[in-house]
Formats: structure tokens, sequence, C-alpha cells
């Protein structure tokens, strides 16, 4: 009976946000101290940015384009985008845009699993933004 009640409270999607809370919580403070590095900088793409945009999805490769060449302009050790390269867009935009990121040190995420066992899950981005 203990068990059943147990699993309720687990899988209780309530129960599941107040674990969530509890572990944010806990992170927050009881992790030791850190500073702020200058060395890392995060840019985000918001609702702002996002509403001046002709359309959402896919970012806009020329958009993106542009930042990474104002980025690399500031010299970085390393640039990595958290956004998924799978579909194309106008063949050009996405050459131009892949040749940009062979200009610095660009990686782009590439989701799932590639051993052959498992080729079902794969779902890479197009080869244009996979390293070689």
């Amino acid at each position: 009976m203990a068990t059943f009640f147990g699993w309720i409270l687990l899988d209780f999607a309530p129960a599941k946000d107040l674990d969530n809370i509890i572990a944010d919580k806990n992170i927050v403070y009881f992790a030791p101290p850190t500073t702020i590095s200058d060395d890392i900088v995060i840019i985000f793409l918001d609702e702002a940015t996002m509403k001046g945009l002709p359309y959402r999805s896919p970012v806009p490769r020329d958009f993106l384009y542009s930042l990474n060449e104002k980025i690399l302009a500031a010299g970085p050790k390393a640039v990595g985008y958290d956004i998924f390269f799978k579909d194309p867009t106008l063949e050009p935009i996405d050459n131009q845009l892949a040749a940009s990121f062979e200009n610095g040190p660009v990686y782009a995420v590439s989701a799932g699993k590639t051993d052959e066992a498992n080729k079902e899950y794969e779902d890479l981005p197009m080869g244009l933004f996979l390293m070689p």
C-alpha cells in the first residue's frame, strides 16, 4: 500500500513540479559561490528580436549570417549555436552561413544517436552545418 501511494506521489504532476522547484532552490542556495566570467557571452534571440524577423522558423539564415560575422569580428575563442539547422532554406543563403561558420571556431548543435544500432533516432542537421 505504501508503495502504491509512493508511486502516485512520484508520478503525480504537482508532486513532480514541487520536486523540481525544491531541486532548483537547493541548487541556488547550496551551490558553492561562483564568480561571473567576462570571458563568456550568451546572446539570446528574444521575443523583440524575433518580432523584427520576417518569419520565426527556421530563424532566417541571412540574419544569422550577419550576427555571426559581427561576433567573429570581435575575435571569440569559440561560438556555439543552440539552433538546429535541419531544414534547408534558400541554398545561396545556407551556403553563405555555412561558409561564415568556417571562418571561425563556430559550432552548431547536433541531436540524435549516430551509431548503427540506433539509426531510427538519428536526427542530424544539414550536412553544411556539420563539422568535418
